[in-house]
């Protein structure tokens, strides 16, 4: 997984965890291990509400 960014645009990919499921967040982060925190909080989270057009963590600070 640590080679995502250079084979894809990490603005365009989300990971989605499969909640409720036990321990699926913990797969989640075992995958993004090794990534920046900016693309971890990309993949992880901030590109699905740039998608959906949510209004999340606006006033999160950016790297």
């Amino acid at each position: 997984m640590t080679e995502l960014p250079r084979i894809v645009s990490v603005d365009d990919h989300v990971i989605e965890p499969a909640h409720p499921a036990v321990g699926a967040k913990d797969v989640a982060l075992d995958h993004v291990k090794g990534l920046d925190d900016e693309t971890v909080y990309k993949l992880m989270r901030g590109n699905a509400i740039r998608m959906l057009g949510l209004d999340l963590d606006r006033d999160r600070a950016r790297s």
